[in-house]
């Protein structure tokens, strides 16, 4: 009996050995399974001015001998960016032979997102068929962006006391007098800058002075404001007179 257990003892040292002499050798058939999913779940641009460029990164767990394509799809049900403000480069991602990762550029353009607006992008990896699997868990990447101002952000916020919004209109200009933003369209008798396209408009304004017109094309007044900067009430009105008024007011 004794001699049964010390064999047994030495069939096992010698299993254990063969094991760990193989690991340290890297030639057990153990296989790395392949999965793709996108680099991120989420992230945050802020568009520069100028325009800014994005790169949405794809990656794989393990690597190989040849390129590896695969497709996304912009979820335009998800999404709330608007055409014009990006473009993406393709709708197919390629993972080079020998790397991990592969990536698809979106690029921004600055001057046509509006200021003060929040927008989103969200990308689906479509179906794997090169035998590889999805991660689940990075199925779906949402790209967030808004533009940035470098300078001073300026928010104006209209309050209609009458019941004809639609006579309002705006303008802003330097200290030189001349115009640097205004409403949007005019009316059918060309005379004035409607402003029907929301309440709240934001600027992106240097440090100076400034002019802020608000006006009333039909001339009995009603329309309201409130122009401010940080947090910094810079100008207000409960309600221009007349054809309008013309507000002063100074950025740092």
């Amino acid at each position: 009996m004794k001699n049964k257990l010390i064999y047994s003892f030495f069939l096992t040292l010698i299993f254990a050995f063969a094991i760990v002499g193989c690991e340290e050798e890297g030639v057990l058939p153990i296989d790395i399974p392949t999965a793709i999913s996108f680099n991120l779940a989420a992230d945050n641009l802020s568009v520069q001015p100028g325009g800014s460029e994005y790169m949405v990164e794809i990656q794989s767990t393990t690597a190989s001998t040849s390129d590896r394509s695969y497709s996304i799809t912009l979820n335009e049900d998800e999404s709330s960016g608007v055409s014009g403000e990006y473009s993406i480069s393709g709708t197919a991602i390629t993972i080079p032979a020998g790397a991990l990762k592969g990536s698809a550029s979106i690029s921004f353009d600055y001057d046509a997102i509006p200021l003060g607006v929040s927008r989103k992008l969200v990308f689906d990896l479509n179906e794997i068929t090169d035998g590889s699997f999805l991660n689940t868990t990075r199925t779906s990447f949402t790209l967030n962006y808004s533009a940035f101002c470098p300078y001073n952000e300026v928010v104006v916020t209209f309050t209609f006391v009458d019941n004809f919004p639609e006579e309002a209109y705006w303008q802003l200009f330097d200290n030189s007098d001349d115009t640097l933003l205004e409403g949007d369209g005019y009316d059918s008798t060309g005379d004035c800058y409607l402003d029907l396209a929301g309440s709240t408009k934001v600027f992106c304004l240097q440090s100076g002075e400034y002019k802020f017109f608000v006006g009333d094309c039909y001339g009995d007044g009603g329309v309201g404001f409130e122009l401010s900067s940080g947090g910094t009430l810079l100008a207000s009105s409960a309600g221009v007179a007349g054809f309008g008024e013309e507000f002063i007011f100074t950025l740092p």
